[in-house]
């Protein structure tokens, strides 16, 4: 299978259905994709993002606590 290009994403957009969720995700090169997902999927993508964002919290965090100790030094 060929690499494919990425595109920044311009548009996202979740509706509900009464199975579940349609996601719709829109690129800048025009192209939009439409997916379902189950409540148990959208529970484990919203799990994703929330790990994802707090890992970066933590490093956030870790370079704040770097920048007080320099300045109390």
């Amino acid at each position: 299978m060929a690499a494919s290009k990425t595109s920044p994403l311009i548009q996202f957009r979740v509706e509900e259905t009464e199975e579940g969720y349609l996601l719709h995700i829109a690129n800048e090169a025009g192209q939009e994709v439409t997916a379902e997902a189950t409540p148990e999927q959208m529970d484990a993508i919203i799990d994703s993002f929330a790990d994802l964002l707090d890992d970066e919290d933590d490093v956030f965090e870790e370079g704040d606590e770097d920048a007080e100790e320099d300045e109390v030094a």
